[in-house]
């Protein structure tokens, strides 16, 4: 490691120069300096160690700009990217146009694509916007889509002109916690449905055993790479209808499934687990909660692929 220094002049830990990446990584998970971290992100040549700098500091609007912009790493971009959900168009913009890394474009222009649906929902729509997406809407029309907002999860399949929502309520509360751990708790199960049938049940139970909101997810895997999904909104039965979701989710939960369960809304799609994968990594994320469960996912497997493949030890 090179020496280098902070910005206003502060001290860094004898650490942050040493040979191996993880003495510096941790070193840095300590740390609260914003100008030792900003050094950190200019100069640590290792992306795992820039990585647990910008987790600390990514609230800062203009560190997460300069990293989503130019960070040499596309992993670092695209961290900071999934976190520009609020950010001005033009920022997304020039990353969806510019950037050189085919995942890094495809989260600006989900969240870009995204916020037009909801502009003209709104009566909002943006021209100058609509201009500059013209060549990427196609494409994303045509895919399935997550899409998880601060009290909602969607699932929005290309052929149906209604999606599929959950909206996880607690004593008629909402909030961003809640709603991320669902979500996280579907992207760990597609993940694992490659081989092996995954459920997911999301219910929200107080201490007088009425659920306000309660929904139930199967993923299995069929024939040709053929994933089945359904989704069963249970939230407006009766605590009857619970009772026996519950019971036969422990005995023969598939059987109530496949028998068409009567509940407020039941959604079922069938479509290559690839494409479901690739919805769920790509999913739009306005939920902070979220994006934090899900990037540490990305930034354990892309270490570890990178140690599998013998370049990190």
């Amino acid at each position: 490691m090179k020496p280098y220094s902070s910005g206003n002049g502060s001290a860094l830990p004898e650490d942050l120069f040493s040979e191996d990446w993880f003495t510096r990584r941790d070193c840095v998970n300590g740390l609260e300096d914003e100008s030792i971290l900003r050094a950190v992100l200019a100069n640590d040549p290792d992306w795992c160690v820039r990585a647990e700098a910008f987790r600390i500091v990514r609230s800062n609007e203009e560190i997460l700009k300069n990293v989503a912009l130019n960070d040499p790493d596309w992993r670092l971009r695209l961290l900071a990217a999934q976190w520009l959900y609020e950010a001005e168009d033009d920022i997304l913009v020039n990353i969806a146009l510019n950037d050189v890394n085919e995942q890094v474009r495809s989260t600006a222009v989900s969240i870009l694509c995204e916020r037009m649906r909801q502009n003209s929902e709104y009566n909002q729509p943006n021209g100058a916007l609509l201009d500059k997406m013209q060549e990427f809407l196609p494409k994303q029309e045509k895919r399935y889509r997550f899409i998880v907002d601060f009290d909602r999860i969607i699932f929005s399949p290309p052929e149906w002109n209604k999606n599929f929502c959950i909206m996880p309520t607690f004593e008629a509360c909402h909030s961003s916690g809640m709603t991320g751990g669902d979500w996280y708790d579907i992207f760990i199960a597609i993940r694992a449905a490659k081989t092996n049938t995954q459920y997911v049940e999301m219910a929200d139970v107080p201490t007088w055993g009425r659920g306000f909101s309660v929904y139930y997810l199967r993923i299995k895997p069929m024939n040709d790479d053929k994933t089945e999904i359904i989704f069963l909104d249970c939230s407006g039965g009766s605590p009857q209808l619970e009772k026996a979701l519950r019971e036969n989710r422990k005995t023969d939960f598939d059987a109530l499934i496949d028998r068409g369960v009567v509940c407020y809304r039941r959604c079922r799609a069938v479509l290559p687990y690839q494409e479901l994968c690739e919805a769920a990594v790509q999913a739009v994320l306005f939920n902070h909660d979220a994006i934090d469960f899900v990037q540490r996912d990305f930034t354990r497997d892309w270490e570890m692929e990178e140690v599998h493949a013998g370049f990190r030890h």
